[in-house]
């Protein structure tokens, strides 16, 4: 089978020609930046026009603000029966429009959103969603794409809400927590001091700051969700404050065991505290 990645040399783009190189496909890649990639099953073109002629699913790597315009440009160039795939991790502004360009051109689409980034170590079982519009078709198809992924369907109304949790609260509590670390202390410094625990979170808000920031704006501002987790965060935050400023324990306390109590089996069917341990180790011996 031949795939085309266009923008192949960035983040997600490069790690997708990997894993479909995994899977013994053809790849063809197109960039601006040539990729140093070497392979014999792998082809590099400068024209994205050229790298999709002839294959079986073209996948759109590029920056969020760029789908759209890819999408036009190479549609018409793809084989009848191609299937184009988006890949965004905020949907409601760009899905509607590609399905009217898809359709009208006889192509199909598949929208996926991979939980991960390209730092991910291993291709087995990696975390894909789905989303769905026609029930188990988009499944099957997405299947032959990504062959021993651990594929997750969600309904394309609820995608953006569902990443609003999932991505967009992540990255705020780790942004707020990463500024307000930096006005006391310096990482180097915190290392040395830190718990197991708040080491862990440390390295959680250095992978958000390692990310691309133009992506984690778009996932913030992009996605009209957010809004309502910032105003909901917000209000915690601001209830948190309120107590610790009054000084008053049993408050807290209340506080505390009303929000474990919604986890409590959770922690215990997970066994998080040994997870923390195990990963908090790993951390102090690398």
């Amino acid at each position: 089978m031949r795939v085309a990645v266009i923008g192949c040399s960035g983040g997600m783009g490069s790690l997708l020609v990997k894993y479909f190189l995994s899977r013994k496909f053809k790849v063809a890649g197109s960039d601006l930046k040539r990729t140093g990639l070497r392979s014999s099953r792998f082809e590099y073109f400068r024209s994205n026009s050229e790298a999709v002629q002839g294959a079986e699913f073209v996948v759109l790597a590029t920056p969020i603000d760029d789908t759209l315009r890819a999408a036009r440009e190479v549609l018409p160039m793809t084989d009848k029966g191609c299937t184009l795939v988006e890949i965004c991790s905020v949907k409601d502004k760009i899905l509607p429009s590609l399905r009217r360009m898809v359709s009208s051109s006889g192509r199909r689409l598949l929208s996926i959103h991979p939980l991960f980034g390209p730092s991910i170590e291993s291709f087995h079982r990696m975390k894909v969603a789905v989303v769905t519009k026609n029930g188990a078709s988009e499944m099957k198809v997405a299947r032959r794409l990504l062959r021993g992924a651990n594929m997750i369907a969600i309904r394309e109304e609820d995608h953006d809400r569902l990443m609003a949790l999932a991505l967009s609260l992540h990255h705020l509590i780790n942004l707020a927590y990463a500024k307000t670390l930096a006005k006391y202390i310096s990482p180097s410094d915190f290392r040395r001091l830190s718990s197991p625990n708040s080491l862990l979170q440390l390295t959680l808000a250095e992978g958000v700051l390692a990310q691309n920031p133009s992506l984690c704006s778009y996932i913030q501002i992009g996605n009209e969700h957010s809004r309502d987790v910032v105003k909901t965060l917000v209000q915690e935050i601001g209830r948190i404050s309120e107590i610790v400023r009054s000084e008053d324990r049993k408050r807290f306390e209340e506080f505390f065991t009303s929000a474990s109590g919604f986890y409590r089996d959770d922690i215990a069917s997970h066994r998080v505290l040994e997870k923390m341990s195990r990963a908090s180790k790993l951390m102090q011996d690398g």
